[in-house]
């Protein structure tokens, strides 16, 4: 290998047109990391020299400085929150942006001209269509000796034709790729290019749609499976002995894999009176996980660990996730702990990382921790209870209070969870309950991520950060316009700290906006990323924060852990030869792939939730509206959180125009109102598992089913709403049963034409 004289990058540089990134220059040269290493330093100087200029990760000569931030970008999702482009030029390659102006018109596959901002927003500068050609996966339905292709996007409610010559080996039922096409009023037509199979039972879940549909990397490569099937369990050798400590670990009744384990005890220092001594023990997986092994680009790959319903797509093989890095109980297992210590009113006043040992004494869960000290001991000993539970809930309150003082935000959100019977049958849809116990282990967490970002900052080593910005003023003027009609209020002059979410959230618990206030609220939030360059955390009211507790299922984690081995200087530790820039890349992916976790999972549940209700379809339930678009109403169920869409065009009796600014639509004609956080009775109109999908109507049209969530202007009040108009285009629903029967995925009513919306 050669390194490149500063002449050579010079005149590499000069002749390119556009400015170019480190990955072309070390392309072009034939650069590894020690290379890279070296020509990153004439780049310094030459950028000192003023020969070149550096602008993020793009380096030109000054005659060609960019007249323009723009980057031409490709959309890769359209979702309820908007769109969602990735830049082709890897200026900012492997970042995704969400557009700040909505344009119905852009799908996935089409080019945008953007230009980037804060927070991961970009301004549409201009939408370029790529026509109507794109590929897409879905369900095939034979028809004669063609037949029909399904997409699974929500948005896609077309019917693609399947001509006999472009389907293929498929099958009726079969799970397909097609590539779609759509020219002005010809019919939409489809050609299918692969085949994975059947949607019969067994075959192929909402899962594994998730996982084709997003590419989550599944199958683990044989080098990678080698390396973790040889791996073996570590001895006491140059660990600090925590056996005799009695850890234990708090989790769902369902959880595989253990990678935390607690402890707590009254401070016995004098000087610390009312103060806890506290010891967090994390799975050692960077004794497991050598840098640049096949189990660390596997593991970079997948950035995180996928929590499916009924599977989890791990970070880690197996042999190393549920086992050699699972802290059970009665089992030794390398780790790496933290001692910390807080006074009395919950501040951290000393910290210390080992590498240890541990034998963690219980596997508990959350009901049977929270059953235990609210007196139902269960199977737990009094001793155990008295010795080893109460002082990790003393110590928790104590951490709730300092938490309280600083106004770490405080969602209502609960998540929704699908319930299986033994047969693998999905048999129910339930919000998940929420414990102190819950609550216990979040508080320890986050106290051990302040303790490694604080230890990495005061040793000025790099340290991947878990950063969290402060919502954009646009943001805000929405809650805003959303909040000035009712009993809340967010002054604009207002100074912004969670302390004051918290405090409209407390003021709409128990009434009609409750749902609605905290749902916006999260809208309002920038979105949390990694990034070495530390701006604190907003959300939880925190300086320094970084994620240190989960190295199983977090790569950011693994990072972490290696940074603190370097730290304590531990022998065996691995060389901690990572740059800035590594760390930015590196921050980048590990964000693009937790999105894409988020929405697959997201996705893979709603699948769900459709499945659960198929067989509901006519039924009457209570809900409130959730979300507000220039095509429906988002409606929520107070049902085991079910959530669908109640079109526009299924309002009766008027045209409805959005209202934006305000959350609302509003009747052209008869004025009436349907806003965030309304109340209003629905009737289940269509659910399509394969979707995702659930549709509404509503069930009544009397002013005494509807209520509002906040109170009305003069013009709104005086609109006389139309009691009598009939609910339109009643619908044939072919019912099918609940289960986890994945053959129950296709369509479970008969699609007619569908009117045009009625919104301009």
């Amino acid at each position: 290998m050669s390194i490149p004289s500063p002449q050579d990058l010079l005149s590499f540089i000069e002749s390119h047109p556009a400015p170019v990134s480190m990955r072309e220059i070390a392309q072009m040269f034939h650069l590894k990391n020690r290379g890279r290493t070296l020509v990153r330093d004439t780049l310094k100087d030459l950028e000192a020299e003023g020969k070149i200029v550096r602008k993020g990760k793009m380096y030109y000569v000054p005659e060609r400085a960019p007249a323009t931030d723009a980057l031409l970008a490709s959309v890769v999702r359209v979702d309820e929150d908007g769109v969602w482009v990735k830049p082709d030029h890897p200026h900012k390659e492997g970042q995704e942006f969400w557009l700040t102006e909505r344009k119905n018109a852009l799908k996935v596959g089409d080019k945008a001209l953007i230009k980037p901002m804060r927070d991961e927003r970009a301004a549409l500068l201009r939408a370029l269509p790529q026509g109507d050609s794109r590929t897409a996966l879905g369900l095939f339905e034979r028809v004669g000796e063609g037949g029909l292709f399904i997409s699974l996007q929500k948005k896609d409610r077309m019917d693609y034709v399947v001509a006999p010559k472009d389907r293929l080996t498929a099958e009726d039922g079969d799970f397909v790729e097609a590539v779609t096409e759509r020219q002005g009023n010809r019919r939409a037509i489809a050609r299918i290019t692969k085949v994975f199979g059947p949607l019969e039972r067994g075959r192929i879940s909402p899962s594994d749609l998730a996982i084709e549909q997003y590419t989550i990397p599944h199958a683990f490569s044989q080098s990678a499976l080698a390396d973790a099937n040889k791996a073996k369990p570590l001895s006491i050798k140059g660990r600090e002995d925590l056996r005799h400590i009695p850890l234990i670990t708090i989790d769902d009744e369902d959880a595989r894999d253990f990678d935390d384990a607690v402890w707590a005890s009254p401070d016995t220092d004098p000087k610390n009176p009312g103060g806890w001594s506290l010891l967090v023990a994390i799975a050692d997986v960077a004794a497991y996980v050598a840098k640049g092994s096949a189990l660390d680009k596997t593991a970079y790959e997948r950035g995180n660990s996928v929590y499916f319903p009924d599977k989890v797509v791990p970070m880690l093989p197996e042999a190393l996730s549920n086992d050699l890095c699972s802290l059970r109980p009665n089992e030794d297992r390398a780790c790496l702990a933290v001692f910390v210590t807080i006074n009395k009113d919950g501040k951290l006043i000393a910290r210390r990382f080992v590498r240890g040992l541990m034998r963690s004494a219980a596997r508990t869960t959350y009901r049977q921790v929270q059953d235990a000290v609210d007196g139902n001991p269960g199977f737990f000993t009094p001793v155990f209870v008295q010795n080893i539970l109460k002082p990790l809930y003393a110590a928790y309150h104590v951490l709730k209070q300092a938490r309280e003082k600083r106004g770490a935000l405080e969602l209502n959100l609960p998540e929704q969870k699908a319930v299986f019977n033994e047969e693998g049958e999905l048999a129910e849809m339930r919000l998940r309950p929420r414990f102190d116990s819950h609550r216990l282990i979040e508080e320890f967490m986050v106290l051990a991520n302040v303790a490694a970002a604080s230890t990495l900052d005061d040793a000025k080593l790099l340290c991947l950060y878990r950063i969290h910005d402060r919502p954009t003023e646009e943001k805000l003027e929405a809650l805003r316009d959303f909040l000035k009609n009712s009993p809340l209020e967010l002054s604009k002059g207002q100074g912004i700290s969670p302390k004051i979410f918290n405090r409209l959230i407390e003021r709409a618990a128990g009434s009609p906006m409750e749902r609605a206030v905290n749902e916006l609220i999260l809208r309002t939030q920038a979105q949390a990323e990694y990034n070495p360059e530390n701006i604190g955390h907003f959300g939880l009211g925190l300086a320094r924060y970084a994620h240190f507790t989960s190295p199983i299922r977090r790569y950011a984690d693994l990072l972490v852990h290696r940074a603190l081995l370097e730290v304590i200087k531990h022998p065996d530790r691995q060389p901690f030869d990572y740059s800035l820039e590594d760390f930015q890349e590196t921050g980048q992916h590990l964000s693009v792939t937790e999105r894409r976790a988020a929405q697959a999972e997201r996705e893979t549940l709603e699948r769900y939730q459709a499945l659960y209700m198929a067989d509901r379809v006519g039924e009457t339930f209570e809900g409130y509206v959730s979300g507000v678009t220039d095509f429906a109403l988002f409606i929520s169920l107070k049902e085991g959180g079910i959530s669908g869409i109640l079109p526009l065009r299924d309002l009766p009796s008027d045209y409805y125009s959005l209202d934006a600014k305000n959350h609302r639509v509003v009747g052209r004609r008869t004025k009436r109102v349907f806003a965030l956080g309304d109340q209003l009775k629905v009737r289940l109109h269509e659910a399509v598992p394969l979707k995702g999908a659930l549709s509404f109507m509503l069930a009544s049209t009397k002013m005494s089913d509807f209520r509002r969530s906040r109170p009305v202007n003069s013009q709104e009040k005086s609109a006389a709403p139309d009691r009598t108009a009939p609910l339109k285009r009643a619908k044939h629903v072919k019912k099918v049963k609940k289960g986890g029967d994945s053959s129950d995925l296709s369509r479970t009513s008969q699609k007619k034409n569908r009117p045009s919306p009625k919104v301009k």
